[in-house]
Protein backbone atom coordinates (compact mmCIF):
# COMPACT_ATOMS: atom_id res chain seq x y z
CA UNK A 1 0.00 0.00 0.00
CA UNK A 2 1.44 3.49 -1.05
CA UNK A 3 0.74 6.93 0.86
CA UNK A 4 -0.03 9.65 -1.13
CA UNK A 5 1.32 11.76 2.42
CA UNK A 6 3.72 14.19 1.42
CA UNK A 7 6.39 14.40 4.43
CA UNK A 8 7.99 17.91 3.14
CA UNK A 9 5.05 19.74 3.27
CA UNK A 10 3.94 18.39 6.78
CA UNK A 11 7.55 18.91 8.55
CA UNK A 12 7.89 22.32 10.18
CA UNK A 13 10.88 24.34 8.66
CA UNK A 14 14.21 24.61 10.90
CA UNK A 15 16.00 27.52 12.72
CA UNK A 16 19.89 26.83 12.59
CA UNK A 17 22.14 28.12 15.57
CA UNK A 18 25.72 27.89 16.25
CA UNK A 19 26.87 28.97 19.92
CA UNK A 20 30.01 30.15 20.88
CA UNK A 21 31.27 26.78 21.80
CA UNK A 22 30.58 25.36 18.19
CA UNK A 23 27.91 23.58 18.49
CA UNK A 24 25.40 23.61 16.04
CA UNK A 25 21.52 23.33 17.51
CA UNK A 26 18.60 22.84 14.57
CA UNK A 27 15.51 24.09 15.99
CA UNK A 28 11.59 23.48 14.81
CA UNK A 29 8.72 23.87 16.25
CA UNK A 30 5.51 21.90 15.48
CA UNK A 31 2.31 23.95 17.37
CA UNK A 32 0.14 21.04 16.37
CA UNK A 33 1.32 19.09 19.14
CA UNK A 34 1.98 20.05 23.24
CA UNK A 35 5.19 18.18 23.29
CA UNK A 36 8.99 19.70 23.31
CA UNK A 37 11.20 16.97 21.99
CA UNK A 38 14.67 17.65 21.32
CA UNK A 39 17.93 15.67 19.98
CA UNK A 40 21.55 16.69 20.05
CA UNK A 41 24.41 15.29 17.69
CA UNK A 42 27.97 16.39 18.27
CA UNK A 43 30.58 15.81 15.89
CA UNK A 44 32.95 12.87 18.06
CA UNK A 45 32.17 9.46 18.91
CA UNK A 46 34.06 6.69 18.02
CA UNK A 47 35.16 7.58 14.73
CA UNK A 48 37.18 10.62 16.20
CA UNK A 49 39.24 8.52 19.19
CA UNK A 50 42.58 8.62 18.25
CA UNK A 51 44.55 5.25 17.74
CA UNK A 52 46.12 5.12 21.27
CA UNK A 53 43.04 5.92 23.22
CA UNK A 54 40.38 3.53 21.03
CA UNK A 55 37.73 2.83 23.15
CA UNK A 56 37.68 6.60 24.97
CA UNK A 57 33.96 7.49 23.24
CA UNK A 58 32.20 4.08 23.83
CA UNK A 59 33.62 4.12 27.66
CA UNK A 60 32.32 7.84 27.91
CA UNK A 61 29.04 6.81 26.62
CA UNK A 62 28.62 3.91 28.76
CA UNK A 63 29.24 5.25 31.92
CA UNK A 64 27.46 8.59 31.15
CA UNK A 65 24.52 7.87 33.55
CA UNK A 66 25.90 5.80 35.77
CA UNK A 67 26.56 8.31 38.43
CA UNK A 68 28.86 11.12 39.56
CA UNK A 69 30.35 12.76 42.89
CA UNK A 70 26.67 14.34 43.53
CA UNK A 71 24.15 11.76 41.83
CA UNK A 72 24.29 8.36 41.59
CA UNK A 73 22.53 6.42 38.48
CA UNK A 74 19.03 6.27 40.26
CA UNK A 75 19.31 9.79 41.37
CA UNK A 76 20.45 10.85 37.53
CA UNK A 77 17.21 8.45 36.60
CA UNK A 78 14.77 10.16 38.97
CA UNK A 79 15.90 13.50 38.09
CA UNK A 80 15.53 12.93 33.97
CA UNK A 81 12.24 10.72 34.47
CA UNK A 82 10.46 13.69 36.66
CA UNK A 83 10.92 16.05 33.54
CA UNK A 84 9.05 13.37 31.51
CA UNK A 85 12.47 13.12 29.65
CA UNK A 86 14.94 10.24 28.61
CA UNK A 87 18.22 10.28 27.76
CA UNK A 88 19.91 7.95 25.34
CA UNK A 89 23.80 7.91 23.86
CA UNK A 90 24.61 6.69 20.35
CA UNK A 91 28.68 6.43 19.78
CA UNK A 92 29.35 6.01 15.97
Amino acid sequence: MSSSLDLKATRPAAQRYRLHNGITLLIACNPSVNITAARFFFQGGARLDPADLAGRANLMATVLTKGTQRRDSHAIGVAVESLGAAIGVDCT
